[in-house]
């Protein structure tokens, strides 16, 4: 290519210039979120899909909304109570974000309660019987998304930890459910070592002053391990009565908005492993990935029992 061939930029005086300050070029973590769990009642409402991960996915928008509530708006709340009137990014106050959260969940819950009833019309027709699910609240009651209920102490169904489970029905220890054996994973080794954050105003916690602007380290290990908080948090107890009580998938407004997908993705991998071998044992130390920040593992070695 020679000079008089090589492309070249012009600068045009008119031509028009983005302000990458303007609201209406971001959107609202908190309606976004609310957008992602429309998505997945999409996966409730295809009639492709089998009917009782029909229910699961219901049930799966029920408690994410139930925690959004707990968190996400309860977190908008305490800037309206504290007078706290600043926009976000996205050009909304924190009241005008809670009001047009209200609106969506209310569409979301008229959507869920329609399904559910059709589902539920469904299964009683293909079971030629009254079917046994009900709805409190926010929460689809487990009897029929295979979780059970945990009363005890017990051992995950086929999860070797410390004996091998009694497979009687009635007798030795209960089986735990699998979404309180995955939530114990993910509390004791969580995906990332730590988050770095900036602090917006000045604060203290446990008597360490923090100013507006200091940049934080937030330890997810030593989070988990809170003995103020979890109690024995140095062991791996399948059946803790708090189970979620961690913080691996971080907290308030930076909480992962796919938290219920990463946890159904473990539970499903770990009912098809179940359902194959009835134990797996680990044969070598395992090699851990080569970073300060994710905690994974290269290889894990293992030897299976079908």
């Amino acid at each position: 290519m020679t000079d008089q061939t090589k492309p070249t930029l012009t600068y045009e005086p008119n031509a028009r210039h983005f302000d990458l300050t303007a609201p209406e070029w971001y959107l609202n973590r908190e309606l976004t979120w609310l957008e992602f769990n429309k998505r997945v009642l999409w996966e409730a409402e295809d009639e492709r899909t089998p009917l009782l991960e029909r229910v699961k996915f219901i049930a799966i928008v029920s408690s994410n909304l139930d925690e959004f509530f707990m968190k996400r708006i309860g977190g908008l709340k305490q800037q309206v109570g504290a007078g706290i009137s600043e926009l976000s990014v996205d050009g909304r106050s924190p009241q005008q974000q809670i009001t047009e959260c209200y609106a969506v969940v209310r569409e979301l819950e008229a959507k869920k309660e329609i399904l559910l009833n059709q589902i539920l019309d469904l299964l009683q027709h293909q079971a030629g019987a009254e079917v046994g699910l009900t709805v409190r609240g926010l929460e689809v009651d487990d009897a029929l998304v295979g979780t059970g209920q945990d009363q005890g102490e017990g051992r995950p169904g086929g999860v070797p930890v410390g004996e091998e489970p009694r497979r009687d029905a009635g007798v030795g220890p209960r089986v735990v459910p699998l979404e309180q054996v995955v939530e114990e994973f993910v509390r004791f080794n969580p995906a990332f070592a730590y988050m770095r954050r900036t602090a917006t105003r000045d604060t203290e916690v446990s008597g360490q002053p923090i100013a507006k602007g200091d940049k934080l380290a937030l330890w997810y290990v030593s989070g988990n391990r809170d003995e103020d908080v979890i109690n024995r948090p140095y062991e791996f107890i399948i059946d803790r009565k708090r189970p979620r009580t961690h913080v691996s998938f971080g907290f308030g407004i930076h909480r992962c908005v796919g938290i219920r997908l990463a946890e159904l993705q473990l539970k499903i991998i770990w009912e098809e492993i179940l359902k194959r071998y009835d134990n797996i044992e680990v044969v070598a130390e395992p090699k851990r990935v080569y970073s300060s920040f994710v905690k994974g593992y290269e290889t894990l070695p293992v030897r299976i029992a079908g």
